[in-house]
């Protein structure tokens, strides 16, 4: 604990006077909300206080508002956007199409395991093999059923606790996703509208002793405190039914950008109940650069084809810094079910026939392999038809044995543009791209004419601070 209050790297490793204790802040603006509504929540100002927003959860309770459907994946489905801001009305970060990042996030950084366990527990996964999607949300006549999704962008990235004792708190705005998108169609009858009830974010606080509150603040002067975290916008673009070379503008302007991910999705699955807004397709993506003021990064196109995926998946696991760590996870890739062992015929009815037959079977189970559905390698990413229904759903809704046929998709792409600076150009530190006055667009060339809602996060460096006369939180990006 008292590393993490250490903002300067000088206060002496001593004991710290203070308690820890739970908090749990609801929604100013109401306990019950349905999609495409938002709440706000406000973290509270307590002298002597610093708040783990690194293990920040929000929690809620859901239910359908009269009938059933599905989440998509997880709890994370109903969150579009989150706004961030300061208690002067400034912006400390905004980011739209969260529930799509947050589903790729998890696909290339956590285990089956883990969604099947903590995910299916906790988050609102369905937590069944081979299976992406989310719990059956209760019908309005049953009880709600209780979702806490931990936040993993903004300022939940801070490697520090958040001082609260400022003249007013961050102020958490959360719009909801419209539910034909959140949700999926859990039978005959078409997914309806969900509500929310009272939304809260849960994280843990510290409070210091007066002494040791003093030696704090004594070691931030006269610099005062000052937080890293990692800022995430999202811009989008379409592509069309056409084949050929797509430019985007990307509009990314930051002192230091990090990474730009792309998501690609069939435009057939938006505002559908029948499809998931997190399955995503290849669409024959065959090259991939970025510029910058002319600059090609990275200098030679990012390549793939049906034989290969290296590049891509390459890039994006060098961008998450875990290409090397051998025990990294990822739920990429599901695998097809069994194929159905054929019957055969006893010669007799003798026992020992019989015997044989069953042994004949048993070894002929024993063969059969799970085949990897390589659901990264789908190239449209959309379900067949317009009769999905999860109550009728299959392992091969989702997963095929042909590589590219899988019908539920995982590609997402991911590229670095930290870079070690030259002493003229910097301070010769290791750091992102700064794309001040700059402009910013992606250079793609697709093979596949289905059109396509194509979406670029970018992740950069921003500091957080407090300002010395108003005691509110400013930024800088």
């Amino acid at each position: 604990m008292s590393r993490s209050l250490d903002f300067v790297g000088g206060l002496k490793r001593k004991a710290v006077a203070a308690r820890s204790y739970r908090c749990s802040v609801s929604s100013k603006s109401g306990t019950e909300f349905t999609s495409n509504q938002s709440f706000q929540i406000e973290l509270p100002t307590i002298a002597r206080s610093y708040a783990d927003l690194a293990n920040m959860c929000l929690e809620y309770e859901i239910i359908s508002s009269n009938g059933i459907g599905t989440l998509c994946s997880s709890g994370y489905d109903v969150i579009n956007r989150m706004t961030i801001s300061s208690g002067g009305g400034a912006v400390v970060d905004d980011c739209q199409n969260l529930n799509l990042y947050y589903n790729a996030v998890l696909a290339q950084n956590v285990s089956h395991e883990f969604m099947r366990g903590y995910m299916a527990e906790v988050a609102g996964h369905r937590g069944e093999v081979g299976s992406p999607l989310g719990v059956d949300i209760p019908a309005s006549t049953s009880n709600a059923r209780k979702i806490r999704v931990p936040l993993l962008h903004s300022v939940a990235t801070i490697g520090k606790l958040l001082p609260l004792a400022t003249s007013s708190g961050l102020n958490f705005t959360i719009y909801l996703e419209d539910y034909r998108n959140a949700l999926m169609q859990a039978n005959a009858t078409d997914a309806v509208d969900y509500k929310i009830r009272n939304p809260r974010l849960v994280f843990y606080v510290t409070e210091l002793s007066p002494e040791t509150e003093a030696l704090l603040q004594q070691s931030v002067q006269p610099i005062g405190f000052n937080m890293n975290f990692t800022g995430l916008a999202c811009t989008t673009d379409k592509k069309s039914t056409s084949i050929g070379t797509m430019i985007s503008q990307l509009g990314f302007r930051y002192s230091s950008l990090n990474k730009i991910t792309l998501l690609q999705r069939n435009s057939a699955n938006s505002l559908a109940t029948t499809q998931s807004q997190n399955n995503r397709g290849w669409f024959g993506l065959t090259e991939l650069s970025f510029f910058i003021n002319g600059t090609r990064y990275p200098q030679q196109k990012m390549v793939g084809s049906v034989e290969n995926f290296g590049e891509f998946l390459t890039e994006t696991f060098l961008s998450n810094n875990v290409l090397a760590n051998i025990y990294h996870n990822s739920s990429l890739n599901n695998t097809a079910q069994l194929t159905d062992v054929a019957a055969t015929s006893a010669a007799g009815t003798t026992t020992a026939n019989i015997g044989a037959s069953a042994a004949a079977h048993t070894n002929v189970l024993r063969k059969q392999i799970p085949a990897n559905s390589r659901n990264y390698e789908s190239v449209e990413g959309t379900f067949a038809g317009t009769g999905f229904r999860t109550d009728q759903a299959t392992l091969d809704t989702f997963n095929d044995a042909t590589p590219g046929s899988a019908p539920y998709g995982t590609f997402l792409v991911s590229y670095s543009f930290e870079n070690f600076k030259t002493p003229a150009d910097d301070s010769g530190l290791y750091s992102g791209t700064s794309t001040l006055g700059s402009t910013v667009t992606a250079e793609m060339y697709h093979t596949d004419d289905s059109a396509a809602d194509l979406f670029f996060f970018a992740e950069c460096d921003k500091i957080l601070s407090i300002d010395a006369l108003t005691q509110n939180f400013v930024v800088s990006d």
